[in-house]
């Protein structure tokens, strides 16, 4: 289970394939976890990296949303560097913001298997319905 801090995200139709997450957002950060099981591995028993950019993409559009009072964003762009690997057991994903303009939210995140990390990324978020 998860920390007593942590809550089951809202999840969509994608997510509720990936997921479960648990989510925790303080002022400086949002942060994901997730238990991660054989479903998430590749072939070699490690998390797929596509499983982990999905977990960075919900960490910076969280972050992003939080940020902008709830406001829904879409991501323009996400860059990651992975820099590790990871079996099974929990992932953490903390996002937070850089900058924001009227159009555009830029986040940076870490992805961490106990406690090494093991993904870097940048977002740019596009505030929906914003010129």
């Amino acid at each position: 289970m998860p920390p007593p801090e942590y809550q089951l995200m809202p999840a969509g139709p994608f997510s509720l394939l990936t997921g479960p997450y648990y989510e925790h957002a303080t002022v400086a950060a949002y942060t994901l976890v997730i238990a991660i099981t054989d479903r998430h591995l590749n072939r070699h028993g490690l998390v797929h990296n596509g499983m982990l950019m999905s977990l960075a993409d919900n960490a910076h559009t969280g972050a992003a949303e939080r940020q902008n009072g709830g406001v829904m964003v879409s991501t323009a762009d996400l860059q990651c560097d992975f820099t590790g690997k990871a079996g099974r057991g929990w992932l953490e994903a903390r996002a937070w913001v850089n900058r924001k303009s009227r159009a555009l939210i830029f986040t940076s995140a870490e992805i961490r298997a106990g406690g090494e990390l093991i993904v870097s990324s940048t977002a740019i978020c596009k505030i929906r319905g914003a010129k």
